[in-house]
């Protein structure tokens, strides 16, 4: 699964947000439209625009509309919950290999090897799990995910057509040189450091600005879908195999320790909007 929405500024990503920051831990899952209204106003959005938003949100099987005591509601449907439940995943397993990344590396290879035929959804597979393509049927890790691959090669029934390996690297080859070539190191590091600009600079101007409030809002949703959608793409190779400079650990942290300063005024608005009456 991979949580497609049609813009980041959509209404149906920034309402998927909104409940996943906010609301699903207090067992919330449905809102009037009234709430939703006040609650997306720092996002500079219209009615008519949030309606029509709301709108694809149904057509799209996130969102469910009813009426209750005279009020139009919306709720989240089960994919809508499991787009939220993928969010967490995600995160939890970038924070398990990151983990991993710091540890000293073995040294080791695990290549995967399926011939000609086979299914392209164990390449995806193999490519959320990190491998890195030599061509379309090899594919080789840093890690030993041997066990991993053997069970998701087992769902789909390709155990008997699979070949696994695990060995170290022979020849004469840089290392440096087998990492850019399986996967795209120096543009996810450039991804990383403009995220990073992009984050203290936009930090400074939340810090000097009018009274926050709701502004923090849009600021979260932002940049958190920013590193969100890089951390996705991130192989999380050891440390030891990426440039000197590379900077993937430093943004995640960098966002996580900012989400944290933020979260409490974030919240202060989304409880009042919440409460308020009419």
């Amino acid at each position: 699964m991979y949580l497609k929405v049609r813009r980041n500024e959509g209404i149906t990503s920034i309402l998927l947000f909104i409940f996943n920051a906010f609301l699903t831990e207090k067992q919330v899952d449905e809102l009037p439209l009234k709430t939703i209204l006040r609650i997306l106003a720092p996002f500079n959005k219209n009615e008519t625009a949030v309606r029509m938003g709301l709108s694809r949100g149904v057509q799209n099987g996130l969102l469910i509309n009813f009426k209750k005591e005279n009020e139009v509601y919306y709720r989240l449907t089960d994919q809508g919950r499991n787009a939220l439940r993928y969010w967490w995943n995600t995160i939890r397993i970038f924070q398990q290999r990151a983990a991993l990344q710091r540890e000293e590396w073995n040294g080791k290879w695990n290549a995967v090897y399926f011939p000609a035929g086979a299914a392209e959804e164990l390449a995806l597979s193999l490519r959320k799990l990190g491998y890195g393509s030599v061509e379309r049927h090899m594919w080789i890790s840093p890690y030993d995910a041997s066990g991993q691959v053997s069970a998701l090669a087992a769902e789909i029934g390709m155990a008997e057509s699979l070949y696994l390996f695990l060995g170290e690297l022979a020849g004469g080859r840089r290392l440096a040189e087998i990492v850019t070539e399986m996967w795209p190191v120096e543009e996810l590091n450039k991804k990383y450091k403009d995220y990073i600009a992009g984050l203290k600079h936009a930090v400074g101007e939340l810090d000097t600005g009018p009274p926050r409030g709701g502004a923090v809002l849009p600021f979260l949703h932002k940049y958190g879908l920013q590193i969100f959608g890089i951390m996705q793409e991130d192989p999380q190779l050891p440390l030891q195999l990426l440039p000197p400079d590379w900077s993937g650990l430093q943004a995640v942290l960098l966002f996580m320790e900012t989400r944290k300063q933020l979260l409490p005024e974030a919240n202060a608005f989304i409880a009042d909007t919440i409460d308020e009456k009419g």
